[in-house]
């Protein structure tokens, strides 16, 4: 998911990709898929929405993370689930740098388990706080699509694309 339409050729049509796919169409996005030619486009939504059921990352536990810090910034409802080899898998790693800067984020053992329930607004108010602490442990996982790194520690946060509206007062 990105502010753009995507092309990918050679898309890579594994358990983990696909799965990634359906969440980004549960998302609001548009998939397009050319399988003679191998083809995948990605067409975002104008705002991402609330699904109206419960986001299957199957295996992908790096699709989980970076979904869990997607749908942090997202006001709405998500609910992150997937195999039972994913759901025996830690995610603190995740969740306790995102609950730094506000996230709801619920799972069973406080969190360090999927299923994984986001509560998402706007917790990237703080963000500024704590920086440093999703930097340098989620480093791996922030989704490329909504922050950017910029410089050796700076995050830019597009808030617009995430639906976050400023008051002018």
């Amino acid at each position: 998911l990105s502010y753009k339409p995507s092309i990918i050729k050679n898309y890579l049509r594994a358990e983990d990709t696909m799965d990634s796919l359906k969440i980004a169409q549960k998302l609001g996005a548009i998939i397009k898929d050319d399988t003679e030619n191998n083809i995948i486009q990605i067409i975002p939504p104008e705002k991402l929405t609330e699904p109206d059921d419960i986001l299957d990352c199957g295996n992908a536990g790096t699709g989980m993370r970076l979904y869990a810090g997607l749908l942090a910034g997202i006001d709405g409802s998500f609910v992150l689930t997937g195999d039972k080899y994913l759901r025996s898998r830690p995610m603190k790693r995740v969740t306790d740098p995102l609950r730094t800067i506000g996230a709801k984020i619920d799972g069973r053992e406080d969190g360090n388990k999927a299923p994984l329930h986001i509560r998402g607004g706007k917790l990237l108010e703080m963000l500024g706080f704590a920086k440093d602490t999703i930097y340098n442990r989620l480093e791996a996982d922030i989704d490329p699509f909504t922050y950017e790194v910029v410089g050796e520690k700076d995050i830019f946060v597009s808030e617009e694309r995430i639906g976050i509206k400023r008051s002018k007062t």
